[in-house]
């Protein structure tokens, strides 16, 4: 055999070995997706065996809400579903004045999937994760919302009732752990044990209401506070705002926002 048929053959034998090498770092490419793959629940999209930060949007329907209201209210849930980091876990309550005198049934309650925008286009289809996305989460937030909004007005709003509730059931839920409460309320607590109805904010006894605080240590909440008129409007008084900072203080609350809705 020449030398010149020996080095004919040898960039074919660099060829076959390049691509076999290539095929190689394919395999184990694949196989260490497949083996790093996490494991998500079918109906609250959230990864198994894992704790997800829990935000609970709130609903008190009492007095209902005005157009003014219900389009910043669509706003705010919309910013709260981009705030919402991907994997973290977002449910929707109202207050059920009447069956539970308290918190309802949870409305809405998944966990946020990704939505494409971070998608690695080796191996992930990103339009097929926004539709996903759409589709079983963010499209639903916005039914729920709707549906809310322009539902009934409650007979009664047992406002720190449904704190306690929302409290004791997350801290029952070991897959959760409560990190945020958005509220949308008048802060007008109305129920057979405390009403500002009843006895204006002035009379109203801050030492009767400490048996009711919540547990809501190290929770944030982001209060979406509805502005009324008339009658209502005067219970809305300066003290309003600060009787409830104190309540939240007595709760452990880590920080509190307010923004007002007229």
């Amino acid at each position: 055999m020449s030398l010149l048929d020996e080095d004919t053959k040898s960039p074919i034998n660099w060829t076959l070995a390049g691509a076999i090498i290539a095929l190689i770092a394919v395999i184990a490419a694949v196989g260490w997706i497949m083996l790093t793959a996490k494991s998500y629940d079918e109906v609250t999209l959230c990864e198994i065996n894992t704790k997800s930060p829990l935000t609970v949007v709130l609903f008190d329907k009492t007095g209902g809400f005005s157009e003014n209201q219900k389009r910043l209210i669509k706003k705010a849930i919309d910013k709260e579903i981009t705030d919402l980091k991907t994997g973290a876990r977002l449910a929707v309550y109202e207050i059920d004045a009447q069956t539970m005198e308290g918190l309802s049934a949870p409305i809405f309650d998944k966990c946020k999937p990704r939505d494409g925008s971070d998608a690695n286009s080796f191996y992930e289809n990103n339009r097929l994760m926004t539709k996903k996305f759409e589709k079983q989460f963010s499209s639903i937030v916005t039914e729920v919302t709707d549906t809310l909004i322009t539902a009934e007005n409650a007979p009664s709003s047992p406002l720190l009732e449904s704190l306690q509730d929302l409290a004791a059931l997350s801290s029952l839920n070991g897959e959760v752990k409560l990190n945020k409460i958005v509220l949308l309320s008048d802060l007008l607590q109305h129920s057979d044990s405390i009403s500002f109805y009843n006895n204006y904010l002035k009379d109203a006894d801050f030492d009767k209401a400490l048996p009711m605080v919540p547990d809501l240590f190290g929770t944030d909440i982001q209060l979406y506070w509805l502005l009324r008129k008339g009658k209502e409007g005067e219970i809305q008084s300066a003290d309003l705002i600060p009787w409830w900072e104190r309540i939240l203080e007595e709760a452990g609350v880590s920080n509190l926002k307010v923004m007002k809705v007229r």
